[in-house]
């Protein structure tokens, strides 16, 4: 099939009837072309056919045939991907290939019908429906749209002008960002896992044949929810891979399961963990799993908690109800699951090389990941090698050793070649985690002049297999000194399991918290933002408050009429912050540009910016003389991305 991209012919073969994302990817290296929801729903593949836009994924590649394709890496010198660079209208930018080339068709049409005229948020919106950002930054997305439709970046600009608010935003805009689930070196095998159709059984064996394998079973043979990883396989493409892990059969003596949330919270059900030893192995869906200890109940563990003084705080609510019932909130709130998603899947490339393990992973913590791997694998830690140059999003769910690591750098070394693993959608969501669903019990009593008395919270997690619940512990951290008890537990079920998301607990606990406090100084008939204010002990948040208080949102809200109502509501919240004592930058000069070296990576979270800066201002010089040389585990220690 002959077809034109980007300007030029280019001839490729379809047999097979591959999609247009794979051939744009696979066979002409066009990486700008993502492959996310292979569901047309995400936008992140789209290209222009003819000058219309259509997403890659579901499109043929045989109706291309003698057609005008253009992608990303067309439309590099385009107004549209200037704008989104100066507007800073990315974060993570694996989506933001897709938006630019669906924004540019928008603003060549609009400017064709309008001038320079620029459009409501309305017409952006309805242009850009098709299209998700996972990180959040529509609201740059917005201001660049508009911003080409006036002409403001019909012309490159020069000089300090050239400068863009994120340093690799050029890189994001056309395409040229490499992740890892665009790397394609000479000799690639794709691996493929193998996962468990039973949400609790014991592998009794595997007969493969003569498909090289991979185990990822744990020690004890057990696997403990559907989607559990038993092994892995590696061939030329997906397609063999699939195949070749088709051919293995996998002997399961099949066990009781526990899927019941109600029996597991009260102790009840087949045991997902046996023993002491299959406990400790238990993943972790907070960041504090194992640092909290807490005693198992059968599958419930717990209570642990960061309780103060509980037994004042139990007291005083018990004489608050019986002597003034009104100056108590009681309540049950409950939240669901929510999956991470992040648009660039779970994905690793690795190989050896001279007794050197190299790996190419999407995480945010390079250096952890590279401590991890030396261990597991035995080799030294100075023989690890982990990268992270761009990484599509995380949102927590990428830190450690997850399983596409594992199985990548396991069939590396079985094939003496480099391997990829990729997640695939459905992979991601069942196995990539989420915030766990939850159940809060909370009662909070305010004494005779209003401030408050007690707090009391019981929070059950469901998160699958994982435990390390916190969402009633960050409630130590708000509205003052006051006596609380603060209980956590974990509801385990053979689920799959949760993993820390954006703050975990924090975002879980604002929605219990938050809601009684706002009937509380319902109660009271005081403002919300006053009564918080007055019960918050923290100076730095009072200047949040009264900046709060002064806005024409607050102060203008009304309650309205109706069945459907608008209103305007108030939060606060506290997080905790985590300093790492230990972080270096190393400096080198390279052709007359300072290079600023640092393990630390970027998933959207503008490392390389920050990095760029901090160094040019301590040295007085212009940023374009500093370059930021990032996500390398072998460099000098960064933290964590989070």
């Amino acid at each position: 099939m002959e077809f034109e991209v980007n300007g030029t012919r280019r001839t490729v073969d379809v047999d097979g009837d591959p999609a247009a994302v794979e051939v744009l990817r696979d066979r002409l290296g066009l990486t700008g072309t993502k492959l996310v929801c292979a569901a047309g729903v995400c936008g992140a593949c789209t290209i222009q056919v003819d000058g219309e836009p259509r997403v890659s994924c579901l499109t043929p590649a045989a109706r291309l045939a003698g057609r005008s394709v253009t992608t990303a890496e067309g439309l590099s010198g385009h107004p549209v991907a200037r704008a989104f660079a100066a507007e800073d209208a990315l974060q993570c930018g694996y989506c933001t290939p897709g938006f630019v080339v669906e924004a540019a068709a928008f603003v060549e049409r609009w400017r064709a019908e309008h001038g320079t005229t620029p459009p409501g948020r309305r017409e952006i919106s309805e242009a850009l429906a098709g299209h998700l950002c996972r990180c959040g930054a529509y609201e740059g997305i917005f201001r660049a749209v508009a911003a080409a439709c006036a002409g403001d970046h019909d012309t490159a600009p020069t000089g300090r002008q050239a400068a863009t608010p994120r340093t690799e935003a050029p890189e994001k805009t056309d395409g040229s960002a490499r992740y890892t689930t665009d790397l394609h070196p000479d000799g690639l095998l794709e691996g493929v896992i193998i996962r468990s159709p039973h949400a609790h059984a014991h592998v009794r064996s595997i007969e493969a044949g003569d498909v090289p394998l991979a185990l990822l079973l744990p020690p004890d043979g057990v696997v403990r929810y559907v989607g559990q990883p038993v092994a892995a396989v590696a061939a030329p493409d997906r397609a063999a891979a699939r195949a070749a892990a088709a051919r293995v059969v996998v002997d399961y003596e099949v066990l009781p399961a526990a899927l019941d949330v109600h029996r597991a919270r009260a102790g009840e059900g087949p045991l997902v963990y046996e023993d002491k030893a299959a406990r400790k192995r238990a993943p972790g869906s907070g960041e504090t799993t194992q640092l909290v200890p807490a005693r198992w109940r059968g599958n419930l563990r717990g209570p642990s908690g960061m309780s103060k003084r509980p037994a004042a705080a139990v007291r005083r609510i018990r004489q608050a109800l019986a002597q003034n019932p009104e100056r108590v909130v009681e309540g049950v709130f409950t939240t669901a699951a929510q999956t991470h998603t992040p648009l660039e899947p779970h994905a690793c490339l690795a190989h050896w090389a001279e007794g050197t393990l190299h790996i190419q992973v999407s995480t945010q913590s390079v250096k952890r990941v590279a401590e991890l791997a030396a261990e597991r694998f035995d080799v030294p830690v100075e023989r690890v090698v982990a990268r992270a140059v761009h990484v599509g999003g995380g949102f927590g769910c990428k830190m450690g050793l997850t399983s596409d690591v594992v199985a990548a750098v396991e069939l590396a070394r079985l094939h003496g070649a480099p391997v990829r693993v990729v997640l695939d959608r459905d992979e991601e969501l069942t196995d990539g985690g989420y915030r766990p669903g939850t159940r809060i019990r909370l009662a909070m009593a305010a004494d005779a002049s209003g401030d408050l008395s007690a707090l009391a919270m019981d929070a059950d997690s469901d998160g699958g297999v994982s435990v390390g619940g916190s969402v009633a512990a960050l409630a130590r951290f708000m509205y003052g000194k006051a006596p609380r008890r603060l209980r956590d537990f974990d509801t385990v079920t053979h689920r799959p399991p949760g993993a820390p998301f954006r703050g975990p607990g924090g975002p879980t606990l604002c929605w219990a918290l938050e809601q009684a406090v706002d009937e509380m100084a319902h109660r009271l008939g005081q403002d919300p933002i006053d009564l918080r204010r007055r019960w918050d002990g923290n100076p730095k948040r009072h200047a949040l408050y009264d900046w709060a208080a002064t806005l024409p949102a607050w102060t203008g809200r009304r309650a309205g009429t109706g069945r459907y109502r608008r209103g305007v509501g108030v939060a606060a919240a506290n997080w905790l912050y985590f300093l790492d004592p230990v972080t270096e930058v190393e400096l080198t000069v390279e052709d007359g540009v300072v290079v600023a070296r640092c393990a630390v990576q970027d998933m959207g979270t503008g490392s390389r910016t920050v990095l760029r800066r901090a160094v040019a201002a301590a040295l007085g010089l212009p940023e374009t003389r500093v370059r930021a040389d990032i996500g390398h585990s072998d460099t000098v220690h960064g933290p964590t991305s989070g």
